[in-house]
């Protein structure tokens, strides 16, 4: 009798101690504190490099990219300052036209268009008419960049996005992703904000909310490629911050997609577009961007000088994207350190939407389900198999004696966190599901001496 009382004494103790475990893990894992000296971001860089994500992933033949260089543009000039910008206005609408005239189903301009300037009214002009030419044909969504904060043009953005029921015309107003990180270090992942949208006065009994303008570009580009230019009006997207979820498109042939889901307390990153930031939420998309390329890339010089452009452009969605220092983007692959331009984030994004290979966070009952199991995993690997031991040799330690059976629970997590990675592409912070065991096996079997012990 005595024997089975010090037995519950032990179990309540292993829950109790397990619990707070779980808790202080989660609380970790909450406040990114392994992000501020780099272990989460070191292990998530491993485990995507060795699930060859960057390999399994398709690189949509849909896309085009057209790039133009800050210089080196040859007769073009260079596309440094503001008012340099401008005179290439009256080259766009050359390359509008010609886009339109080859069939492409999007063409996407990833810049700006501020007020323009006394001395470059008429390429500012042929820009509008080119706009308005293509939109009148409705074979081609025409999508322009636009900065809230800038003195954007007016004009050109009306011709091309009046209203909501322009956009079923293939057209659309855009907003500007930012490139997130956490901590102190560049992520292995990195966010891309997919919606903005106003909850101040939603009720928890409503939950999706329709997204407000502007959307930033990630989004208007998967709208675009789900929504052939038609005069038939479909839905507005709409996020559900309660599942963290963002759908997109027409009924019929509407698309559901997982987010992240965050409220702007500030104007810091994490409020990239509300002035009133205490009321909005965002949605993020963390994407694993590896090594660059993959897409069909040709220079805008290139492009825009041939007289007439190729079948090639027929049916895809062709991204217009400029090189300039503003749009490089500093990612984490699995090399360590890289880079990527803004459009190219852009394709990357739209690439993995379309083909479903889109980088997913777990569920937060996922995450705590993972954390209580690994927790019990450490406690009955310390009941049953403490005698077992390893000697490893670790980095700046050096030679320590390591309990086998936990080791083989944490190569065992990694190698399903990896499957898992690789088949519903889910990404798992398993940093915290090795603390989670550790902390099982060392903290929560906190009483060794049992009965047998003694004995």
């Amino acid at each position: 009798m005595q024997a089975l009382e010090e037995n519950v004494r032990i179990a309540i103790k292993i829950l109790m101690r397990g619990g707070l475990t779980v808790l202080v893990v989660a609380l970790l894992q909450w406040s990114a504190a392994l992000d501020l000296v780099g272990l989460d971001d070191l292990v998530e860089r491993q485990l995507l490099a060795f699930a060859q994500f960057t390999v399994d992933r398709a690189e949509s033949d849909n896309i085009r990219l057209i790039y133009i260089n800050e210089q080196g543009n040859g007769s073009l000039g260079d596309f440094k300052e503001a008012t340099q910008r401008q005179e290439w206005r009256s080259r766009h609408a050359q390359l509008l036209l010609k886009l339109n005239q080859a069939g492409a189903r999007v063409v996407a301009f990833d810049l700006v268009f501020p007020h323009p300037i006394e001395q470059h009214l008429q390429a500012t002009e042929e820009l509008r008419n080119a706009v308005a030419e293509v939109k009148a044909a409705g074979n081609t969504h025409v999508i322009l960049g636009y900065d809230k904060a800038a003195d954007t043009d007016r004009e050109l953005l009306d011709i091309c996005c009046a209203s909501d029921a322009d956009q079923a015309q293939g057209v659309g107003k855009v907003g500007i992703a930012r490139s997130m990180s956490q901590g102190n270090n560049a992520r292995a992942v990195t966010d891309v904000l997919m919606a903005e949208v106003n909850f101040g006065i939603a009720k928890r009994g409503n939950r999706p909310q329709k997204v407000q303008w502007p959307q930033p570009m990630t989004q208007t580009l998967l709208r675009a490629a789900l929504n052939p230019p038609s005069p038939t009006e479909f839905t507005g997207p709409v996020i559900d911050r309660f599942r963290e979820e963002l759908t997109i498109g027409r009924p019929g042939i509407e698309k559901t997609f997982k987010v992240e889901t965050r409220k702007c307390t500030d104007q810091s990153l994490n409020c990239p577009l509300a002035p009133d930031a205490d009321e909005h939420w965002y949605a993020f998309l963390p994407v694993w961007m590896g090594a660059s390329g993959g897409f069909v890339e040709r220079s805008y010089a290139s492009v825009v000088g041939q007289p007439s452009l190729s079948e090639d452009y027929r049916g895809k969605i062709v991204i217009v994207g400029a090189r300039v220092s503003e749009e490089k983007l500093s990612v984490a692959s699995s090399n360590g350190s890289a880079s990527a331009w803004g459009y190219q984030v852009y394709a990357r994004v739209l690439a993995d939407l379309l083909s479903d290979t889109y980088l997913r966070r777990p569920s937060l009952w996922l995450f705590w389900g993972v954390l209580v199991l690994a927790v019990c995993i450490g406690a009955l690997a310390r009941r049953f198999f403490k005698g077992l031991k390893v000697d490893v040799s670790v980095p700046w330690i050096g030679n320590q004696t390591l309990p086998l059976a936990l080791f083989i629970c944490l190569l065992a997590d990694a190698y399903l966190a990896l499957e898992h990675l690789r088949q519903a592409h889910v990404l798992h912070p398993i940093v915290y599901h090795w603390l989670a065991a550790i902390g099982g096996y060392y903290f929560v079997h906190s009483n060794p001496r049992t009965t047998e012990d003694r004995a």
